[in-house]
């Protein structure tokens, strides 16, 4: 049904994802690389695949989301001590239910992503922006992927995790080049 819908969809089509949301962006791409224009991807946490050796802060990233998925118990009190530092603005979690999307969510879409090699083969115009000071983005695989693949460019802005009106204007200034390059 999403293709046939995709198919009378004949206005430009960028994706747009923060977060884990870029990921779901990559899959979507790469799913339906025939109509998606062009992909903005703002603090991707893209990690290597396992054969590849990681830096330090993927490794300890990778390890404590392994620990969180496997040690639900300890997992919740361990990331309500994270959100009591004010480090995160989210509420704390009462309950192993609430959490368990969030351990089911880590497991699938972070710890089993295979965005790396989605995205290195990747044919769509795709541009990649994160913060320098983004603890759980990767930076040398994003800049990796800018080298492997030429329909990839990157950049690093001055932030952290969050969307900002740097990484806004990047957006909206790399459609209009899409725009220009594909309709004039």
């Amino acid at each position: 049904r999403m293709a046939f819908l995709m198919k009378k969809y004949k206005k430009p089509l960028f994706l747009v994802g923060h977060s884990m949301g870029s990921l779901v962006a990559a899959e979507f791409s790469k799913q339906y690389s025939n109509v998606v224009d062009g992909i903005f991807l703002l603090s991707p946490p893209i990690y290597s695949p396992e054969e590849a050796r990681g830096t330090i802060q993927e490794s300890i990233l990778k390890k404590g989301y392994e620990k969180i998925v496997k040690k639900p118990e300890k997992s919740i009190k361990f990331v309500n001590a994270v959100i009591d530092t004010g480090a995160v603005d989210v509420d704390k979690f009462e309950s192993q239910e609430q959490f368990r999307p969030i351990r089911r969510s880590l497991k699938e879409a972070i710890i089993e992503q295979d965005t790396f090699a989605v995205l290195s083969k990747t044919k769509t115009p795709t541009k990649i922006i994160y913060g320098v000071f983004d603890p759980v983005v990767i930076g040398r695989n994003i800049r990796k992927l800018g080298r492997i693949n030429k329909n990839i460019t990157t950049s690093r802005v001055l932030s952290a995790h969050d969307p900002t009106k740097s990484m806004i204007e990047q957006v909206s200034k790399g459609i209009d080049k899409i725009l220009k390059e594909k309709y004039e």
